[in-house]
């Protein structure tokens, strides 16, 4: 429970895009998930100091740890897991390894982890968003308008239900990196809906 609870406030640190801060929390839950015997755990504080990494640009040693996250992902078996980690399965893996391809600027690798993200388990649907929205925001990044936009105006439909500030910033990370196309009218019309939803700013 330590690992995980470290794990998570490194998790946040990365969303408040404090790179030192998330490393040195995830390096901690490292350290105290390496004896539990829990393949899964390992995997996630791995994938937690990969993400830190990438915000700091250290990509080789980010991706160092993905392919750990990965390593130890492939000993996790269901029964290795307690029930408060079972949130922790491969669309969740995937999302993150999606996240740090994306901050070291491996978008057709990013696009990839993101699409299987979205392989997931019903119920999770505030997960669905986050990963919808993170899909959209690469798209916008690899200059796929057309794609970025539906996959956006779909994150926005799932937003109608779930109001939180994470959820808030997600679409406004992909608004903003949508922003360069602003010109097209595909941008404007669904800039407009994200406006109307409360996101932008009129």
């Amino acid at each position: 429970m330590a690992a995980e609870m470290l794990a998570g406030m490194s998790h946040q640190a990365a969303h408040a895009g404090n790179g030192p801060v998330s490393v040195s929390l995830a390096q901690a839950a490292r350290d105290t998930a390496s004896g539990t015997g829990l393949a899964a755990l390992v995997s996630e504080t791995a994938v937690m100091e990969a993400h830190g990494l990438a915000l700091l640009r250290e990509k080789r040693a980010s991706i160092a740890a993905l392919r750990e996250a990965e390593q130890a992902y492939t000993r996790a078996p269901e029964q290795d897991r307690p029930t408060w980690l079972a949130y922790y399965d491969e669309a969740y893996l995937a999302a993150k390894m999606a996240h740090c391809l994306r901050e070291l600027g491996e978008l057709e690798q990013a696009e990839r982890f993101a699409r299987r993200s979205l392989e997931m388990t019903a119920g999770y649907e505030r997960g669905r968003l986050f990963n919808t929205a993170l899909l959209a925001s690469i798209l916008a990044d690899l200059r796929e308008v057309e794609q970025a936009c539906a996959v956006g105006r779909e994150a926005l439909r799932l937003a109608s239900s779930l109001k939180s500030a994470r959820t808030v910033g997600y679409l406004r990370d992909f608004a903003r990196r949508l922003q360069r196309h602003d010109s097209l009218p595909v941008v404007a019309e669904l800039g407009e809906e994200l406006r109307a939803a409360g996101i932008l700013e009129r």
